[in-house]
């Protein structure tokens, strides 16, 4: 656990008369925290809260997410979904389904690679705590990740727009039931950056959409042969 989060648990302790009532739900979650942290069965609660602040703060995710992964973490013990599962592999999956319900926009790759697991198990396990504990996340869009891909890309308004357009017409087609939503949206970036002549390789894109070149240039045929476009 941070030492923030230390200062405030001890800080609060016997102090509920002078919280402000906006405040109260808040502070009746740290009170909680802090008896399942002092006793015994429970004392790995501590590293875990350390993991998720350390991960959400590598991911620069918002203190919302940050709260929201403690308490998903916190449910799966309740349920005993960490029986039989690391700490370590338990946590990138709890701060996965915090950023998705938050909706805050990261990717599955992004999240397992900074939380030093594979992608597989951080899905299989975030599949096992939506079953378990009953929660539904959102369904993700492709242009959720335009403003990031196309930031870290460093290309112009002219091929944000164009791409927005060509996951439009995407829809359209039926195309976004297809690929992953982020090599869909990696696909359509690279159209549209070669469109605008703002060119980018298929290499380039890959890394920032966290695919193959090859998954881009896989899904690339099958993006032009749909919507209709000539090769750029």
């Amino acid at each position: 656990m941070s030492s923030e989060f230390k200062k405030k648990s001890f800080d609060l302790n016997n102090l509920e008369e002078n919280v402000n009532p906006f405040n109260k739900a808040q502070w009746y979650r740290l009170m909680k925290w802090k008896e399942k942290v002092e006793s015994t069965g429970n004392r790995n609660l501590d590293y875990a809260f350390d993991l998720i602040s350390g991960l959400c703060s590598r991911l620069d995710l918002s203190d919302k997410v940050r709260d929201k992964s403690i308490d998903i973490y916190d449910d799966c013990v309740d349920a005993g979904i960490l029986t039989g599962r690391s700490i370590e592999g338990l946590v990138p999956a709890t701060v996965y389904v915090a950023l998705r319900l938050e909706k805050e926009v990261r990717t599955s790759a992004e999240v397992s690679e900074a939380g030093k697991v594979t992608d597989k198990e951080l899905l299989r396990t975030t599949r096992v705590i939506c079953k378990e504990l009953g929660v539904r996340l959102p369904l993700v869009s492709p242009t959720d990740f335009v403003p990031r891909f196309s930031e870290a890309l460093k290309v112009g308004d002219d091929v944000v727009n164009r791409c927005y357009e060509l996951l439009e017409d995407c829809e359209v087609v039926g195309l976004c039931n297809g690929p992953s939503p982020t090599s869909l949206c990696g696909v359509c970036l690279y159209i549209a950056c070669n469109e605008c002549g703002e060119r980018r390789t298929q290499r380039d894109v890959g890394e920032v959409v966290g695919v193959t070149d090859v998954t881009i240039r896989n899904n690339l045929k099958n993006v032009r042969k749909l919507l209709e476009l000539d090769s750029v």
